[in-house]
């Protein structure tokens, strides 16, 4: 399984993101930091793994703490350290990518 992304024209190769999920959890929903820094991967693990797209795909962390698969995730406007991901358990949760830590759960109706 190879992802590729295109970044201003040339083809970035993130081939390797697929080894990183580990356990055979599949990539469910992808998309970028407000900022455009880290490309993230929403997997059905339930966890989101961040990569840093600038510097060539390099592993940035992982978020941990949605209850089942994510579905959506994006990153927040005016806030480049925050990010929203919609799970499969019926919560919206916000992270700080900094600390890796939930800072605000919604639940949906």
């Amino acid at each position: 399984l190879v992802y590729k992304v295109i970044d201003g024209g040339r083809e970035l190769d993130m081939g390797y993101i697929a080894r990183g999920f580990g356990g055979g959890y599949h990539a469910r929903t992808v998309g970028f930091t407000f900022d455009g820094a880290l490309l993230m991967v929403g997997c059905d693990d339930g966890d989101v793994y961040m990569y840093d797209h600038v510097m060539g795909g390099v592993f940035a962390g992982s978020l941990k703490g949605n209850g089942k698969m994510v579905n959506g995730l994006v990153g927040m406007v005016n806030d480049d350290n925050l990010v929203a991901t919609a799970g499969e358990d019926g919560f919206v949760r916000i992270f700080n990518i900094q600390t890796k830590s939930v800072v605000h759960t919604f639940e949906g109706e």
